[in-house]
């Protein structure tokens, strides 16, 4: 089984991934983007399931713990 975490994170997940740590809507998200909220979405729930993450807090906690933000 290929192993989860941040190096199996595709360059466009990381974007999503940064602006979901920052607190953009999808819907902010896909119009910075070029892509559907529903896109947007799907690359969170992707984001979540690689790294262990189960919420949106712990999704911001592994972004300023991981220094892709600032606290």
């Amino acid at each position: 089984m290929p192993q989860a975490g941040p190096s199996r994170v595709t360059p466009r997940e990381r974007e999503v991934f940064v602006l979901a740590a920052q607190g953009y809507t999808a819907k902010e998200i896909g119009k910075s983007l070029g892509i559907s909220p529903r896109t947007v979405e799907a690359h969170r729930r992707h984001i979540k399931d690689k790294l262990g993450l189960n919420n949106q807090s712990e999704l911001v906690l592994y972004a300023v713990r991981n220094g892709f933000l600032e606290a």
